[in-house]
């Protein structure tokens, strides 16, 4: 596993959404993505624009 940025994709509500710069942990054998429970709500939020960005 290596700690890194990826490229978050959703699509919700009928509309896409494209987040970069999210902290994910990567596995290097199969490339699949982990994230944080707070990163998981964090990402929640800004979907559903309760949140907003980290400065």
């Amino acid at each position: 596993m290596i700690e890194t940025e990826v490229t978050y994709t959703l699509t919700h509500g009928g509309k896409f959404y494209i987040i970069e710069h999210v902290p994910a942990r990567v596995c290097r054998k199969t490339e699949e993505q982990f994230f944080s429970p707070d990163t998981v709500e964090h990402l929640q939020d800004l979907i559903k624009g309760g949140g907003s960005q980290p400065e």
